[in-house]
C-alpha cells in the first residue's frame, strides 16, 4: 500500500536540503559526466518542467535576458512563469544529494567579480 504524500512534502525537502547544504555543489560550477544516470535524471527533470511551463511560456514569453515574475518590462510587471530556481536549482539539487557520495566537491572556486 502506498501512503499518500503528506500535504507538506515541500518543506520537508526544502529542509531535507537546509540540513545537507555542505554536501550540495554549487550551482556556478560543476562538470558531469555525460549519459551518468544524474545527468540522465536532471535531463529528464528539466524537461518535465519545461513541458509544465509550456503553456504559460506561450502565453507570457522572455522579454528581457533577465525577465521573471513581477520583473518590470516596458513599464508593467512581467508575467514570466518560470521561477528562478525551477531549471537547475530546484531540480539539480535534489538529485545530487541523493547521490552526494558520487559527487567530487574539488574544482576550484569560480570567481564572483567580472564574471558578466
Amino acid at each position: 500500500m502506498r501512503w499518500p504524500r503528506p500535504a507538506h512534502a515541500a518543506w520537508w525537502r526544502r529542509r531535507w536540503l537546509q540540513a545537507n547544504y555542505w554536501r550540495l555543489m554549487g550551482n556556478s560550477a560543476f562538470i558531469f559526466r555525460p549519459r551518468s544516470t544524474l545527468t540522465a535524471a536532471w535531463w529528464a527533470g528539466m524537461t518535465r518542467r519545461l513541458d509544465g511551463f509550456a503553456a504559460g511560456l506561450a502565453a507570457c514569453p522572455a522579454r528581457h535576458p533577465r525577465d521573471h515574475f513581477g520583473f518590470p518590462v516596458d513599464g508593467r510587471p512581467s508575467g514570466y512563469p518560470v521561477p528562478w530556481s525551477a531549471l537547475l536549482g530546484d531540480v539539480l539539487q535534489p538529485l545530487a544529494l541523493r547521490q552526494w557520495r558520487r559527487i567530487l566537491l574539488t574544482l576550484p572556486p569560480p570567481r564572483f567579480t567580472d564574471y558578466r
